[in-house]
């Protein structure tokens, strides 16, 4: 364990062994963090559907980590503990415990030595809605089961009950050692009305069927794994079968889902015999299975065995189409069974160990299924995403021990800075070695929890070199270069000087690359060492009475660094068709657009951009292609056009869509009719705000088929929201109102938003107690009221800030009698608050 966890755990273990004093219950003084390590977890679960409770009685085996071990803490939050006893045989002998809300300290019947196993049982009541303070992100930190209620569903109380473990929400539904550096084999016994399915951990034991009308499932994992990884889901979902080499794969999803489930995970076989191929290590589990759920918060889980995933592929193909995150979503979960769940993080601060392969998994899978340009594209798009929240004041290390919340690590660091991060080792390495040493980190860590120098000693025993260096500059420091490149060319001498300069601030960074250069279409290759502040390295022409057409610094293009690439827009024409790959492409279309309004020969080049194989480049030229220059618009707008109508990818079509709606152009308004019956949501989207910008009557013509489709609410929203009309209060608030909880409140702020549009205290007056109703109608466990009160506040203000500025008689009549309507609300809401 590292040192915050540590210093945390004994500050706990602290304040247990005082209470344990006062009990007349001893604890060594000086026991350390680690005084126990769990071997198997064995659960009996139900539930007490309406009250949001789970009734559970757990056996648990461990071993003693010390010389001698008389005490035992488990985390246990918010539970009520009715026996703890130690299972002797068929016997149980009863212990003295204490349960300070958060953990169960607990008084073993004697010292148990080094390794020696003991198994306490304990019954239970877990009282999860009484956890608050938890964030819900990407991880829920403290609530670990939810209870989603049935909404319409007129069969029962219950729509779905499912967990969240990472990243110690485990413990909110059973008594253990919740650190992702212990781990258990499991068996958990779910009973559940009859007419539900469930899921769990491994493989489905038994079934025992009740008299009562209730079915009890038995889920066996004999393979030890992390606390948090333990799952349960319940609910009313069809199960479509699926298999890959004898290995169940199994699709859960709601019945009104399920015929979609393999046009969605149809390919889960094939992706686990590639990357069991290309990692050199099989899939390690006994089975494989993907279930959709309602309301959860986040994208997916990697639950061994069990991966949950949330409302993102809750949706049908047509939704679907298009989507960039549901494309990639699938194969990130799947990588974690290997890294993560096989080979776990020792403590939260490692979590790069597991998110950044995740993260890099998802490039594995595209260029394998979707060719290497597509897979670079995803790649550099995703480090663009953390250059973003670099910009925005938010940095630190790949390996963060300094870290105030756990919820700081799921960003864009450790998810898609360290992906890249991976891809440019495997660059580093070369690809043999670098698969080499994966499949040797695997196999000497299975089962296990590990840091970043384990992984680092796998990479140095692989390749036969000492990467320190990069994991100091990498994983332990945070930042980037930032590169000004320059070229002299010596023609008499047949050299060309290169010139580097790293512009960041704070330290110097070591960077490898190799250069290419390029004479008469032929490519030679020289290795630099960047190291110094301001280097330059003299090269010979290939051909010394010939100047290179093209010198490619970082030729492999996978460094992570922005740089000023001072190459003459011929010599970036040159690598476009050349050089080749995705970035080299990229480069050269990012230089043509910036030159487009001054160059004729940049212009020329938006034609072969807007025609790349590739759908992200194609997409970007049409972004970027500025049709507001008159020449420009003559010269491609035609080509947008068709691409708009004709291009086989939704995102490009959507993107021309968008380019040509920006014109307001009537000529367009057919198009914008004809693309409203695409396959893509994302291109019907865009045509009807589009059409509505020309034709507002028209569009709200076109708009009625799409009313009662939730994929299309945001859109019809905005479209609302900028028409500023109070006649669309009515249909506005008849689409919130029929959303699920979570997304009823993200539209209940945009709501807020349309009335700060209005001017019409009627409208105004009826759509605040209507907000009140819907607002209220939304569960206390996921409304952010704070977060409401405050959007509140902000309308009132901006009302306000409207009345001080007029002096018209009329118009102060009407802003007053709105912000007294808006006060109002924000007192009877702060009193619902409390």
């Amino acid at each position: 364990m590292g040192l915050l966890t540590n210093v945390c755990r004994s500050a706990v273990l602290a304040a247990c062994l005082q209470v344990y004093r006062l009990s007349a219950v001893a604890f060594p003084a000086d026991a350390p963090p680690e005084y126990a390590r769990l071997v198997h977890t064995r659960l009996d679960i139900s539930f007490d559907y309406p009250q949001h409770l789970v009734h559970g009685k757990a056996w648990i085996t461990l071993q003693a980590a010390l010389p001698r071990q008389d005490s035992l803490i488990l985390d246990a939050k918010s539970m009520d503990v009715t026996t703890v006893t130690l299972q002797k045989g068929k016997a149980s002998l009863p212990l003295p415990y204490k349960s300070t809300g958060t953990q169960l300290l607990i008084k073993l019947d004697r010292s148990y030595g080094k390794d020696e196993q003991y198994t306490v049982h304990i019954a239970y009541t877990a009282k999860p809605d009484a956890l608050t303070g938890g964030v819900a992100g990407p991880v829920q930190t403290t609530k670990g089961i939810y209870f989603i209620p049935a909404g319409n569903d007129k069969d029962g109380p219950l729509f779905q009950v499912w967990t969240q473990g990472e990243t110690s929400g485990a413990s909110s539904w059973f008594p253990t050692i919740d650190k992702p550096d212990q781990r258990s084999t499991s068996e958990i016994s779910i009973t559940v009305p009859a007419k539900y399915r469930s899921l769990s951990n491994g493989v489905l034991k038994d079934q025992q069927e009740q008299a009562d009308g209730t079915r009890t499932d038995i889920w066996s994992m004999t393979s030890p794994h992390a606390p948090y990884l333990f799952m349960l889901a319940v609910g009313k979902f069809d199960v479509v079968h699926d298999n890959w080499n004898g290995v169940p794969v199994d699709y859960y999803m709601e019945p009104e889902y399920s015929t979609y489930a393999k046009q969605i995970f149809g390919a889960t076989p094939k992706m686990l015999s590639f990357f069991s191929e290309k990692l050199g290590y099989k899939y390690p589990w006994p089975g494989y299975a993907q279930i959709v759920v309602k309301d959860y918060f986040s994208g997916g889980m990697e639950n061994t065995t069990a991966t949950l995933f949330g409302d993102l592929l809750r949706r049908n193909p047509r939704a679907l189409l298009g989507d960039e995150d549901a494309k990639w979503i699938i194969p990130h979960e799947l990588f974690h069974q290997w890294f993560g769940d096989l080979v776990t993080c020792e403590e939260w601060s490692q979590l790069a160990l597991n998110e950044s392969f995740a993260n890099f998994g998802e490039v594995l899978w595209g260029e394998y299924a979707y060719g290497k340009d597509a897979a670079h594209h995803h790649s550099y798009e995703s480090m663009l995403k953390y250059f973003q929240q670099q910009k925005e004041g938010h940095d630190h290390p790949l390996i963060y021990k300094t870290y105030k919340d756990e919820t700081e690590l799921f960003d864009a660091v450790t998810y898609e800075k360290g992906g890249n991060i991976l891809s440019m080792l495997r660059d580093l390495v070369g690809e043999d070695k670098f698969f080499a040493a994966l499949r040797s980190y695997l196999s000497e860590n299975a089962f296990k929890a590990v840091d970043a120098e384990d992984l680092r000693t796998a990479f140095e025993k692989a390749s036969g070199n000492d990467l320190k260096w990069f994991w100091d500059q990498w994983f332990y420091r945070d930042g980037f270069p930032v590169l000004d490149i320059s070229y002299e060319y010596n023609d008499v001498a047949g050299t060309v000087a290169i010139k580097i300069d790293q512009q960041q601030k704070g330290d110097i960074f070591t960077l490898p690359l190799k250069v290419d250069l390029y004479t008469n279409g032929k490519r030679t290759t020289q290795d630099i060492k960047v190291n110094s502040r301001s280097q330059v390295f003299t090269l010979s022409y290939p051909d010394k009475n010939t100047r290179p057409a093209l010198v490619n610094v970082d030729a492999g293009k996978h460094l992570i660094c922005k740089k000023t690439d001072r190459k003459s827009l011929e010599a970036f024409l040159y690598q476009y068709k050349y050089a080749g790959n995705y970035l080299d492409r990229r480069e050269a279309l990012k230089a043509c657009v910036q030159a487009q309004d001054t160059s004729a020969l940049a212009r020329a080049f938006l034609r072969t951009a807007l025609h790349d194989a590739n759908d992200g480049l194609r997409k970007i030229a049409v972004q970027y292609t500025d049709l507001e220059n008159t020449d420009t618009r003559k010269a491609y707008a035609g080509t947008i056009d068709s691409l708009a109508r004709y291009d086989a990818e939704p995102l490009v079509r959507q993107a021309a869509v968008k380019a040509l709606r920006s014109l307001k152009d009537p000529a367009y308004k057919q198009l914008f009719v004809q693309s409203l019956k695409d396959s893509s949501y994302n291109v019907v989207a865009s045509a009807l705000i589009g059409l509505n910008k020309l034709d507002k009557q028209l569009a709200a013509q076109q708009l009625t088929p799409f009313l009662e489709d939730n994929e299309m609410a945001s859109t019809i929203l905005d479209i609302y929201l900028g028409n500023e009309d109070p006649k669309d209060n009515q249909a506005f608030l008849s689409i919130v109102s029929r959303q699920r909880d979570r997304q009823k409140q993200d539209y209940l702020v945009k709501y807020l938003r349309y009335l700060s549009t209005l001017n019409d205290v009627e409208a105004i007056d009826y759509g605040l107690k209507q907000f009140q109703q819907i607002a209220a109608s939304i569960d206390d466990q996921l409304m952010d009221k704070k977060g409401m009160l405050g959007n509140l506040e902000l309308l009132a203000g901006f009302k306000m800030d409207l009345l001080k500025k007029t002096a018209s008689k009329k118009e102060r009549s009407s802003l007053e009698k709105q912000v007294a309507s808006i006060q109002q609300t924000i007192h009877d809401f702060s009193i619902n608050m409390d």
